[in-house]
């Protein structure tokens, strides 16, 4: 009997301590009897009815809680308490409760409770415990953030549409852009690689412009002084044969000058002028054709003329300066006819593809010097596939790209360069222009066993007659009419030619 009451004693101070922990909970914990008769409740459901735990004991709990449903009183069968004893299951949902005018939102989660007869009475061995919870204060807080979310929502759309708006009267004002709201979006990448090119278009072509008057002054005149040097030459040789005794003074004078080598070297000197003249004009004239980034209009061009334009301006890359071997480029070259395209889009893909693919073989040769078997190589191919396609394939021997990121390669402003050494929008203007522009395709492959190639396929004739594409920089076309009026202006006279 002592071991008895000890353990009712100390089974009474449990159940004391737990009453006293769950009177600390904030949710509101309820048991029933089978007639939904409150048994047992912890303090916060006192205090959330306001009332004493004895005035609550063995009251329906129906009767004291009586709950709402879109501002309808429920049914007593629809009831939490009535549904954990009648469908003997458990259950969660929300309801309405007025209290003092105000109406609360409760979360109440039931389940049902089967006691074992012999360890209580037949009325008990069916009860329904319920856990109530206010979510008022949390419920307000989301219907406030769905609003403040949609009025969000409302102004980006507003904003949005205050953009295109202008966006779209701007383009009207300019009379460039035909394009609907979808190809609006697709110019967004195109806006920021044009306006990049437009001021290296710009550079060269002033460059150009510098350049042309006066090396084709003194290309013209050197034909002049060839002559003039040729026939004091002559006279000097005859001056000679009648006087093959010259006075002292003049002995003097052909030893200073050095006569004898003058006369070999000076027609010497006069062909390396030459060859550096028209090599100056060469480098001019494929400025000229490469800054030709904003021609609007469709027009039949040499392939090759526009890849040999690229490859000269690229060519102080082909030497890099940690290594004294020089990337070899290996010309390819099939029988193209005249190709119906746009020339600078189409250029600024050769110069996008061949400046990737010198990084890429610069990166290899930090890391391994080039051997018979593994040439640091740049290859061009170019060929005719049939009537109405043609092929340009630009390999490389450079670093190779990762299977798993070939299909992205494409994608705007995906780059695997460091920061500030790419912009991720090369590749993906090169798919633009050749894909939308040219009716096209581009696709790249690379793999260990073999170079990195990309392949562009090109119709010959465009099949829109009409095309038109987005003129971006409107003073990029009148610096090339500009030079197109020079290139026609006839080569000044040594008399009339003055340099400014």
């Amino acid at each position: 009997m002592t071991d008895l009451n000890s353990q009712v004693s100390q089974l009474r101070a449990t159940l004391s301590k737990m009453e006293m922990a769950l009177g600390k909970v904030e949710e509101c914990i309820v048991w029933t009897d089978v007639q939904g008769r409150i048994k047992w409740c912890n303090a916060a459901l006192a205090r959330f009815l306001e009332q004493p735990n004895l005035l609550l004991l063995g009251s329906l709990l129906v009767t004291k809680l009586p709950l709402l449903q879109d501002g309808h009183p429920i049914a007593a069968n629809e009831h939490p308490v009535i549904l954990a004893l009648e469908t003997q299951q458990g259950g969660k949902q929300c309801y309405e409760f007025m209290r003092a005018e105000q109406c609360l939102i409760l979360e109440i989660a039931w389940s049902f409770v089967a006691i074992s007869e012999n360890l209580t009475t037949a009325d008990d061995a069916s009860s329904a415990v319920l856990v109530i919870r206010d979510v008022t204060q949390q419920r307000l807080a989301e219907a406030k953030l769905k609003e403040t979310n949609e009025a969000l929502e409302q102004l980006v759309a507003q904003r949005t549409q205050e953009l295109l708006t202008a966006n779209t009267r701007l383009e009207t004002e300019a009379q460039h852009l035909q394009q609907t709201l979808v190809e609006l979006k697709q110019t967004q990448s195109q806006l920021i690689q044009a306006e990049k090119m437009s001021g290296l278009g710009q550079l060269v072509a002033g460059i150009a412009h510098e350049i042309n008057n006066p090396v084709n002054f003194i290309h013209g005149n050197l034909i002049h002084l060839q002559k003039a040097t040729e026939g004091l030459l002559n006279l000097v040789n005859l001056y000679e044969t009648v006087f093959p005794e010259p006075t002292l003074e003049m002995q003097t004078v052909a030893e200073d000058l050095d006569l004898e080598f003058l006369r070999h070297d000076l027609p010497k000197l006069m062909r390396s002028m030459h060859a550096g003249t028209d090599r100056i004009r060469e480098i001019v004239l494929s400025l000229r054709n490469f800054s030709r980034m904003d021609e609007a209009q469709l027009k039949a061009v040499d392939v090759h003329e526009g890849i040999e334009s690229t490859l000269l301006i690229l060519q102080h890359r082909l030497t890099p300066k940690f290594s004294q071997t020089p990337i070899e480029v290996v010309r390819d070259y099939g029988c193209l006819p005249l190709v119906e395209c746009y020339p600078g889009q189409l250029n600024q893909v050769f110069m996008n593809i061949l400046a990737n693919a010198i990084d890429a073989i610069e990166d290899q040769m930090r890391s391994q010097p080039p051997t018979a078997q593994s040439p640091h190589r740049i290859t061009i191919q170019t060929s005719v596939i049939d009537a109405n396609w043609l092929q340009i394939a630009i390999a490389n021997t450079g670093a190779v790209i990762p299977a798993d990121i070939q299909s992205l390669i494409f994608n705007p402003f995906f780059t695997t360069k460091p920061i500030g050494k790419g912009t991720g929008m090369g590749m993906a203007i090169s798919y633009q222009i050749i894909a939308e522009k040219h009716q096209g395709k581009i696709e790249c492959r690379s793999n260990p066993e073999q170079e990195t190639t990309f392949t562009i396929r090109l119709p010959i004739q465009q099949k829109l007659q009409h095309a038109q594409i987005i003129n971006q920089s409107p003073n990029l076309s009148r610096v090339v009419k500009h030079l197109d009026e020079c290139e026609r202006t006839p080569i000044a006279s040594t008399v009339s030619f003055q340099l400014s």
